[in-house]
């Protein structure tokens, strides 16, 4: 209960400001194009490592696509999914000014950033410390270069 109110509050934000026909803005724009990316960036991630681990996890560790450029490219993508919805719903503010309701919604990214930064299970959590023994054992230098 918790975590999805807390990750739809900039939905419930937007769903409780009085509807009053508005023009798309710039920023309206950038935060459209920003989830669109971030949603492909994401399922291309994902699409990529399946690849990988059906062809049998070639290498030690994912250095395909754009695992090329981060550990975690699909948290990466969520994240900035969430800071865009976040971003988007500061249009639905009837003067396009601070409204408090826009700004406490912040929690809705700053919790998925929590959830998968910090907690346990999850990638980020679980590639540090003792966890990374198995690619610094099998390649320690190749693995500290792509870290």
């Amino acid at each position: 209960g918790v975590w999805c109110f807390t990750i739809a509050m900039p939905a419930i934000f937007v769903n409780s400001v009085a509807a009053e026909p508005k023009e798309f803005s710039a920023l309206d724009t950038v935060s459209i194009a920003a989830w669109a990316f971030a949603v492909v960036f994401e399922i291309i991630a994902d699409i990529q490592k399946a690849k990988w681990v059906k062809r049998g996890r070639q290498g030690t560790f994912c250095q395909v696509g754009v695992w090329k450029l981060s550990r975690h490219p699909n948290y990466f993508a969520e994240m900035l999914q969430w800071w865009s919805a976040w971003l988007f719903a500061y249009g639905s503010c009837s003067n396009g000014g601070f409204n408090y309701q826009w700004f406490f919604s912040i929690l809705s990214p700053l919790f998925t950033m929590h959830i998968l930064l910090n907690t346990g299970g999850t990638g980020v959590m679980s590639a540090n410390g003792k966890n990374l023994k198995r690619y610094y054992d099998a390649c320690p230098e190749e693995y500290a270069r792509y870290r």
